[in-house]
């Protein structure tokens, strides 16, 4: 079997040009997913992950999983998918295995390291970037983090953005 070229993010990035409007995901059109990832993207690259990073995953099945993923992909990252319910002996043994840069990690999962935290409230973005490439996440939720708690107060915080 031979593969072309093509990537997910092409694909997706295709879908998107041909179906902007359609419903892809948790009642967001393929058209605000696709900003929802350009989004988390830019959040990404303020932390210093850059093209080659491992970037660990441990989210559960839900629109926010999809867009970390998506973003990671976007800038040529390596998606590194974790369990969620895994114990912290457990994370840390894959961890040591990996070397994840950054892990974005649904609230409560016990993944060491640099981590951007999700709950039903959305992405707990840092609130600044690391100094250095050596410099954790935070873990802790910043006031200023953007939210993408619900697809309504996405579409409001896009129109005020433009």
């Amino acid at each position: 079997m031979r593969f072309g070229q093509t990537t997910l993010v092409d694909i997706f990035t295709a879908t998107v040009a041909e179906f902007p409007a359609r419903p892809a995901c948790a009642g967001l059109s393929y058209s605000q997913l696709a900003d929802a990832t350009d989004t988390a993207a830019a959040h990404l690259v303020t932390l210093g992950v850059k093209p080659g990073d491992r970037v660990a995953l441990a989210l559960p099945n839900s629109h926010f999983h999809l867009i970390a993923f998506l973003a990671v992909l976007k800038l040529g990252a390596v998606v590194v998918e974790h369990n969620p319910q895994f114990t912290a002996p457990e994370l840390e043994a894959l961890f040591d295995l990996h070397g994840a840069r950054l892990a974005i990690a649904w609230e409560g999962c016990p993944v060491p390291g640099p981590v951007v935290r999700v709950g039903p409230g959305g992405f707990d973005w840092p609130s600044a970037a690391p100094a250095s490439a050596g410099s954790a996440a935070t873990s802790r939720p910043s006031p200023t983090a953007p939210s993408l708690a619900t697809a309504a107060d996405y579409r409001r915080a896009h129109r005020q953005r433009r």
